[in-house]
C-alpha cells in the first residue's frame, strides 16, 4: 500500500478532489498547507502597506492506494491539477507498513481506507 501526498495550488483542489472521487478514490484527506520559498520572496502591497511575502499557499490531498492503483491515482492528479506553469506542486509517494485503528474494536481490517470498488 502507498500513501500519496499531493501539494497543489489551492484553486485546483475541488477539481482534483472530484476527479479522484470519479475514479473511485473516495477516501481522501484534505489539508491547508504553506510552502516557504525565501529565495523567491516578493513584495505585496495591501492597503498601501508593503509586505515581503515568501509563503506560498498550497492544498494538500492525502490518500492511501493499493500498489496496483498508484499509477492511475498519480495520472488523475497530474491530469487535473497541472496548470502548465512553474510551481504547480509536488506529489510525494511513500510506503505504508501498517494501518490500524486507535481502538481496534472500532474498525475491522476490511475498512482500510483507499479505493472503493463496487
Amino acid at each position: 500500500m502507498k500513501k500519496i501526498e499531493a501539494y497543489l495550488k489551492p484553486f485546483r483542489l475541488a477539481e482534483t478532489r472530484d476527479a479522484l472521487a470519479e475514479a473511485r478514490f473516495d477516501v481522501i484527506r484534505v489539508h491547508a498547507a504553506e510552502e516557504i520559498r525565501p529565495a523567491e520572496a516578493y513584495t505585496e502591497v495591501v492597503q498601501g502597506m508593503e509586505y515581503e511575502r515568501d509563503v506560498v499557499p498550497r492544498a494538500l490531498i492525502v490518500l492511501l492506494v493499493e500498489d496496483g492503483d498508484l499509477d492511475e491515482a498519480i495520472q488523475v492528479i497530474q491530469g487535473v491539477a497541472r496548470t502548465d506553469h512553474r510551481g504547480d506542486g509536488r506529489i510525494v509517494v511513500t510506503n505504508v507498513e501498517l494501518i490500524t485503528a486507535v481502538n481496534p474494536q472500532d474498525a475491522p481490517d476490511s475498512e482500510i481506507p483507499g479505493r472503493h470498488v463496487g
